[in-house]
């Protein structure tokens, strides 16, 4: 072998591949964790540098040992692996190893506890700043002691943050978020915001830190203006306002949080056009093409407190306060008739709402968790939660004290998570009911369902069901399918396609990820079959099938980005040229019971 060709074959890469391979085949020739764990060749291949460089292996029996030493290691965004140059990571804030540190919920010279270390994981991959993240024991070499391996990949923190939505050649949605996610490597966040939809920009900024003053606080603050995309005359704006104590922990007891929402702007209802829906009225013998145009407003305040109890099986307690006030006005053209407009109201306007009180909500839940890869992402750990899940809010509502009904509303959902093998099977059901006088009754029932296989060797089947029912409906919402999610390459804003109740099945074959350039790449096969009316007898399904890509940017997001093309089959819709959607995330999220928190810092 020449010098030349030995160089390229003992190259710093094929290094770490070879030993992660290596690491590979002793995971799993016996050596048996405290729980399952499997890594992906991407994670492997960051892992085996640093195992050398320590002179260790993985610990396969670390439960009880005492930790001796806490090595805390930040990766670089770029390395010699991508097609970026190193030069650029003088531009980045790298996460400074303190700020790792304070999330880790062990310290040297305590027994190791792969519970806690497996919490910390959980907690590090919800932190947007991080894509990899592993927590390993590792061997010490005194008996009764490990050591313990943090390593975590920052992603690019000054950065143009993106969200978009095309559909069909038409941008529906554009997100940019120009920002500096890492200030000073503190996980503070400050920047702007751009948002374009079909008739409206909207300009403004925001603030948020996940650890304030280096405590465990998190605050965040939002504004934004409304322009009209037309006139550019200014059309509203919206903000929110947030403060508390997430819960972090298993042995955490107290969380608390307040929360600050409004939001006063136009929305408007769209056709298959892509363009504002007209409006014919029945009641008139002409066609009255009046624009579903509506001014909304909503202000919404709450604060609350949660206790919990246990940590195996946690029960979160919360109890609040809340003021949640939503109007809707139709805007019609000048000289309307007044029938046409009512009839408009009735149909196609949501109905506004003011509640004022009290709450209180129960969620019982296992602290279990499978511990999985390319599921939902692709070359990154994943966590999802086992066994059965119960969740409970009730909230009244007196007239007496501002709300504009008496009610009592009831949320309650019950679910169940179960391993199946590497992948999982998850059922839920739910029921919201807001019971109010003069029959003004609001309810719905959800039922879902999703089923993830194990990997099969070229990757997995995930085939995800739900059905909603609006049995009650005083408030006018509906239901759409459609677009880029559930029905992909129909429409977005089909009226066909929008009702009170909706069902839907979708079923993916999801493959393994593969390394192209850094970037982990995959593709999806899918079938979609959904529909939505007013009425569950009137529900006429639809189908389509497509094909999608999936591509992981661990430099920039723990979200896949994801590119479909779909073809519609049903009758009344041209097969081709089908529809095409690009945006960031799975085209369906997996199935969860909403929380009794309304803050979000009691939700875990």
């Amino acid at each position: 072998m020449s010098s030349s060709a030995r160089s390229r074959w003992l190259s710093p890469r094929r290094i770490r591949r070879g030993a992660a391979a290596l690491i590979s085949g002793l995971l799993f020739a016996g050596a048996a964790f405290a729980e399952p764990v499997e890594y992906s060749s991407y994670e492997l291949e960051v892992l085996a540098p640093e195992l050398e460089r320590h002179r260790a292996v993985l610990e396969t029996s670390p439960n009880g040992k005492i930790i001796s030493e806490i090595h805390v290691v930040t990766l670089d965004v770029f390395d010699e692996s991508d097609p970026v140059p190193d030069f650029f990571n003088v531009f980045h804030a790298t996460t400074r190893e303190r700020v790792i540190r304070r999330e880790l919920l062990f310290r040297e010279g305590e027994p190791y506890d792969s519970r806690r270390a497996d919490e910390t994981a959980r907690n590090l991959k919800a932190l947007r700043q991080l894509s990899l993240v592993l927590v390993v024991p590792i061997t010490d070499p005194r008996p009764g002691f490990v050591r313990v391996l943090v390593m975590t990949k920052d992603v690019w923190s000054l950065r143009l943050n993106s969200d978009f939505e095309v559909a069909n050649g038409r941008l529906n949605y554009l997100l940019l978020n120009p920002s500096e996610e890492n200030v000073f490597g503190t996980h503070a966040s400050i920047g702007g915001l751009f948002v374009l939809e079909r008739d409206t920009y909207s300009v403004g900024g925001l603030v948020s830190h996940n650890r304030i003053l280096g405590t465990r606080l998190s605050g965040s603050v939002f504004y934004a203006l409304v322009f009209n995309r037309h006139t550019g005359e200014r059309e509203g704006s919206y903000g929110t306002m947030s403060y508390g104590l997430p819960l972090y922990s298993a042995e955490q007891r107290w969380s608390f949080g307040t929360t600050l929402e409004f939001r006063d702007y136009l929305g408007r209802l769209y056709g298959r056009d892509g363009r504002v829906f007209r409006f014919d009225a029945d009641v008139t013998p002409y066609d009255d093409a009046i624009p579903v145009v509506y001014a909304y407003q909503r202000y919404f305040a709450a604060n609350e407190v949660t206790r919990a109890f246990g940590r195996r099986v946690r029960a979160l307690l919360t109890l609040g306060l809340e003021l949640d006030h939503t109007a809707y006005r139709a805007r019609v053209p000048p000289g309307t008739d007044p029938r046409a407009e009512a009839e408009l109201v009735a149909e196609e306007i949501p109905r506004g709402d003011t509640r004022l009180g009290p709450f209180a909500g129960l969620r019982i839940q296992e602290e279990r968790y499978l511990k999985t890869i390319e599921l939902e992402t692709l070359g990154l750990q994943e966590d999802f939660r086992l066994g059965p899940e119960a969740s409970l809010r009730v909230y009244p509502a007196s007239r007496a004290l501002g709300s504009s009904r008496d009610l009592l509303g009831v949320f309650a959902g019950l679910s169940y998570t179960h391993a199946f093998g590497d992948g999982l099977v998850r059922v839920l059901g739910s029921s919201s009911i807001e019971y109010a006088n003069d029959d003004q009754h609001d309810a719905l029932a959800t039922l879902g369902a999703r089923v993830a296989s194990p990997r099969l060797g070229f990757g997995r089947i995930v085939a995800d069901a739900v059905f909603q029912n609006r049995y009650w409906n005083y408030r006018n919402r509906r239901f759409a399918v459609g677009g880029a999610d559930r029905l992909r390459g129909y429409p977005t804003d089909d009226p066909a396609l929008r009702g009170d109740d909706a069902a839907a099945l979708n079923v993916e074959l999801r493959t393994r990820g593969i390394d192209i350039l850094s970037a982990q790449c995959g593709l999806a096969v899918f079938y979609d079959v959904a529909g939505a009316a007013n009425r569950v007898s009137d529900i006429a399904l639809r189908q389509s099938a497509g094909l999608g890509v999936r591509i992981l940017f661990p430099q920039a997001n723990r979200l896949v980005f994801r590119a479909d093309y779909a073809l519609p089959l049903s009758p009344g819709y041209a097969v081709l040229p089908g529809g095409a959607f690009v945006t960031f995330g799975q085209a369906f999220d997996m199935p969860a019971l909403s929380s009794p928190s309304v803050t979000g810092f009691a939700a875990r």
